[in-house]
């Protein structure tokens, strides 16, 4: 049974509004006012469709068949309260070497150079295993004394074994793991309690 704080902090969430969509970290977090929680992840990894669950809207956060869409830092602001900062995806296999190294040092600059961040949410395709870029934000995250959780979305897509070998590969990792469904709305209760704990 959910408490009554977590009672109104679900209340609260469905407040939330589109902000403004920035190009670079920088103005961003010139313009910041409020606590930042963000999402980052590989393209496909299904952030939007996540945060909309989580704030428990349909359409808040724009979703897209075509992975890699979005290029720019998408802010959600509950009012009076907190950010919700979704970073662009990185690692979309249509895009060039070099957009995919640009993407990772936006990112990156965005890590080392915020000081209002109070948790990061690293997303990754639970079908997928951990690969480099995943740990190196969850280390820029860790040297910066961030708090940094895994996410792995898309779990009812899992068979036993599959869940089995996904389970052992966040294992490796020192991040606590949070297995989500935006379908079924696995996790989705987990994460929103992480969110109100961090932004206190």
């Amino acid at each position: 049974m959910k408490s009554k704080e977590s009672e109104e902090f679900s209340t609260e969430l469905q407040k939330a509004f589109f902000y403004k969509s920035f190009g670079d970290p920088k103005l961003f977090i010139k313009e910041s006012r409020f606590p930042e929680i963000a999402f980052i992840g590989r393209s496909n990894a299904g952030k939007s469709s996540l945060i909309n669950a989580i704030l428990n809207r349909k359409s808040l956060a724009k979703t897209s068949r075509t992975p890699g869409k979005t290029k720019l830092i998408n802010v959600f602001v509950v009012p009076n309260r907190f950010s919700l900062v979704d970073l662009p995806g990185f690692g979309y296999s249509k895009a060039s070497h070099a957009e995919h190294k640009s993407m990772m040092v936006l990112l990156e600059k965005y890590l080392n150079e915020t000081v209002k961040l109070k948790c990061l949410f690293v997303l990754l395709d639970a079908r997928r295993k951990i690969s480099d870029e995943e740990i190196l934000l969850l280390q820029t995250a860790q040297n910066k004394n961030i708090t940094s959780i895994l996410i792995r979305t898309k779990e009812d897509k899992l068979n036993q074994k599959e869940r089995a070998e996904s389970k052992k590969d966040s294992s490796q990792l020192p991040q606590k793991t949070i297995y989500a469904s935006s379908l079924t709305n696995k996790g989705i209760d987990e994460i929103r309690e992480e969110l109100r704990i961090h932004i206190q």
